[in-house]
C-alpha cells in the first residue's frame, strides 16, 4: 500500500472542497480493479455470444437483451440455461410490478473469478451455435 494513502482518502470523504484538488494530485496511479475487469470480460462475452448487453456502472450484474438469440421469456430462457449451458442468469422480470416489461431481459453476476467467468463465457457462445 501507498504510504499515507488511507489517512488521505478521508480528505475526499470529510475534507474541505479546496482539499479535493490537492488529493487528486497525490493519490497514487489507479490500476483496474477487478470488478471492471470481470465486467468486461462477461459483457465482452455476452455481446459475443449474441446478447444485447447493457454495461453496468455500479454493480455487479450485467442486464442483458434475449431477443437476439430468439428468446423472448427470461423466466423459461432462465428455466432452460442451466441445462443447457450450465450457467445460471436472473430473469429481470421478478423485478417489475408489471412482468411483461422485464420478460425479455436477463441478468448475470461478474462477481466471480476470472477461471469462472471465461468458462461461463465459452459456455454461452455455444448457445448461438445451438
Amino acid at each position: 500500500m501507498w504510504p499515507g494513502y488511507d489517512g488521505l482518502c478521508h480528505v475526499t470523504e470529510t475534507g474541505s472542497t479546496a482539499l479535493r484538488p490537492a488529493w487528486t494530485v497525490l493519490q497514487p496511479p489507479r490500476r483496474r480493479s477487478w470488478k471492471s475487469l470481470g465486467r468486461d470480460l462477461l459483457a465482452d462475452g455476452l455481446e459475443q455470444a449474441g446478447f444485447r448487453v447493457f454495461r453496468p456502472a455500479g454493480t455487479y450484474f450485467i442486464t442483458t437483451d434475449i431477443r437476439p438469440l430468439g428468446a423472448s421469456d427470461g423466466v423459461t430462457f432462465c428455466r432452460a440455461l442451466p441445462e443447457r449451458a450450465g450457467v445460471v442468469a436472473i430473469p429481470n422480470a421478478v423485478f417489475y410490478d408489471h412482468r411483461e416489461q422485464g420478460a425479455p431481459f436477463v441478468r448475470f453476476a461478474f462477481c466471480k473469478q476470472t477461471d469462472v467467468l471465461e468458462e461461463a463465457v465459452a459456455r454461452l457462445k455455444g448457445l448461438a451455435a445451438a
